[in-house]
């Protein structure tokens, strides 16, 4: 990464903490036809694929190669990168600068990510003083 900053704290807020979000909506998505493409029940291509359609960014992981890594998709043929399990930790990279860029555009984005590195997109974002309301998030837990 060519940035530098600090946040003083853990490295996983969310890990030591839930916090209740009063505007918080909660949604069970499952898109049949592509229900085998996905161990969610394909509920992040469904919901990426409704954002994709209204020229929204995109941020999900893909394999590439053997490592998982955080990409940016712009169109629903892309989304087919995305899908699958992954079980390993993905690569960040800078990945946080591209979601920076695309919301100083203004561009609406949708990172889905891991709680981790969701909650450090947005703390990042918070340091950075980038406005963010054009930021959509989408968080999942792997399952043992």
């Amino acid at each position: 990464m060519n940035f530098k900053f600090k946040i003083k704290g853990k490295v996983c807020e969310f890990k030591n903490k839930i916090k209740k979000i009063n505007n918080q909506t909660v949604f069970a998505v499952k898109k049949k036809e592509h229900r085998m493409e996905s161990q969610s029940g394909s509920a992040f291509s469904a919901i990426a694929e409704y954002f994709l359609n209204l020229d929204t960014v995109v941020y999900g992981i893909a394999m590439n190669n053997l490592d998982a890594v955080y990409t940016r998709i712009t169109n629903t043929d892309e989304l087919k990168d995305l899908k699958g399990s992954k079980y390993v930790q993905a690569i960040v990279g800078d990945i946080y600068l591209d979601v920076e860029k695309d919301l100083k555009n203004n561009k609406t984005v949708l990172f889905g990510g891991t709680p981790c590195h969701v909650d450090g997109l947005i703390h990042y974002l918070k340091y950075k003083k980038v406005e963010s309301s054009l930021l959509f998030i989408y968080d999942f837990v792997f399952h043992r």
